[in-house]
């Protein structure tokens, strides 16, 4: 059975996107794409836009765990690349949590 899995891009990053995230998603998640507009004209973060554009992806992710209330889904950064199936490893990992994300090590926190 298949996961879903969200993402967004800009046009800043289409070319990692089509480049390194969408031929390596494994066919076991149900893509779930948005392309937002390039509020942020460098691309670079932390940069006038950014958080406009991260305010986006908050608001799909609202909605992503809405829509998958009670059971799993990927959120991704489309700039990403996968190196085989991951769905199961995930769920393995995740346990009896509710939520995992990626420790940013960039952050003063």
């Amino acid at each position: 059975m298949s996961m879903k899995m969200y993402t967004a891009y800009s046009d800043s990053h289409k070319g990692m996107f089509e480049q390194f995230f969408l031929p390596t998603v494994p066919k076991e998640f149900d893509l779930k794409i948005e392309v937002f507009p390039q509020e942020c004209p460098s691309g670079t973060f932390y940069e006038k836009g950014w958080g406009t554009t991260c305010r986006r992806k908050i608001d799909l992710f609202v909605r992503a765990c809405e829509e998958n209330m009670g059971t799993h889904f990927v959120f991704a950064d489309a700039d990403i690349q996968f190196f085989g199936e991951c769905k199961d490893v995930l769920l393995e990992e995740l346990g009896e949590t509710d939520f995992a994300c990626q420790k940013d090590v960039s952050c003063a926190y």
